[in-house]
């Protein structure tokens, strides 16, 4: 799914959650966890995608950790937009909802 999309220091890992929604947690080998992307069904038959940073404004590894995630969702936004032939971009939200780590 991040074929060409992750930088070298960052990997991904799924896990679902208990739910069964797939979640991809985004770990950089400096800053641990940086946050994860959930794949949503919608009840119209549509997929959403949801972009969560891991802690708050008052953490302050945020800023760092948003700096490196924010680009790897937008880029996969722009991917999958490309590959399912969206024909014009979705707005993008610029404020992802801060989360705190999930106990590993």
């Amino acid at each position: 799914m991040f074929a060409g999309i992750l930088p070298k220091d960052v990997v991904s890992t799924r896990q679902d959650l208990p739910d069964g929604t797939p979640a991809f947690y985004l770990n950089h080998e400096r800053l641990g966890e940086l946050g994860r992307i959930l794949v949503l069904q919608a009840g119209d038959g549509q997929t959403n995608i949801r972009t969560e940073i891991t802690g708050d404004n008052t953490d302050p590894m945020a800023a760092q950790r948003r700096a490196i995630f924010e680009p790897i969702a937008l880029k996969l936004q722009s991917e999958l937009q490309r590959l399912l032939g969206a024909s014009s971009p979705q707005e993008v939200n610029s404020e992802l909802p801060p989360r705190q780590a999930d106990p590993m």
